[in-house]
């Protein structure tokens, strides 16, 4: 039950409001890697499109993506939906363990740790991480996920595609490990031992 998504949740009070949300997702998520040129998703039809009509497809596609999402925030109880979790709620979160936000950009990689009984937020760099190697590892996950017709939400109406990456699960999991969790793990075990050692002096 802890890993339920916001969007199972929805399910519970609005079945019909999820599943459009479900499925307006997977169409952006499509609309978006035809922009990127992704070619292991291109169709006849794609190639028909003019840039336009593609740019006008994809704004139409993120307004309705919009809409659902604001109807969904105006039900009772579901406020906050999609957005950003509230310090006051992460810090109640970390109560059960340390709280990892992973922050992705083209410019530089970081993590962001919320501890109990520790005041501030600790900043963790991720050197060796970067945009391109998320989206990277993003990429030959769901096609992984595709090939094994293992995705998130409702799968009914979705297309399986072909598995035309090298990857495997194997070194998804070694490069997240090495570029994320690692250095991660390794900065929480530093600061968990000072902060017992400034407990012990105390």
């Amino acid at each position: 039950m802890n890993l339920r998504t916001p969007v199972d949740a929805l399910r519970d009070v609005e079945p019909t409001l999820a599943n459009d949300l479900i499925h307006a997702s997977v169409a952006l998520e499509q609309a978006s890697n035809r922009d990127a040129g992704s070619s292991d998703v291109s169709t006849s039809f794609d190639q028909q499109l003019t840039m336009e009509q593609v740019a006008q497809h994809h704004r139409r596609l993120a307004k309705e993506w919009e809409t659902l999402v604001k109807r969904a925030q105006s039900i009772p109880g579901f406020e906050d939906f999609l957005r950003p979790k509230k310090l006051v709620q992460l810090w109640r979160a970390a109560q059960a363990g340390p709280v990892v936000v992973a922050n992705v950009d083209k410019h530089r990689c970081d993590a962001l740790v919320l501890m109990a009984g520790l005041d501030e937020v600790i900043h963790i760099p991720l050197d060796c991480f970067s945009y391109e190697k998320a989206d990277k590892l993003h990429q030959s996950l769901n096609e992984l996920l595709s090939a094994a017709r293992v995705r998130t939400g409702d799968t009914r109406h979705m297309k399986c595609l072909p598995n035309t990456t090298s990857a495997n699960f194997s070194s998804i999991l070694s490069d997240t490990w090495s570029y994320v969790v690692k250095p991660v793990l390794d900065v929480l075990a530093l600061s968990v031992g000072c902060s017992l050692l400034h407990r012990l002096l105390d």
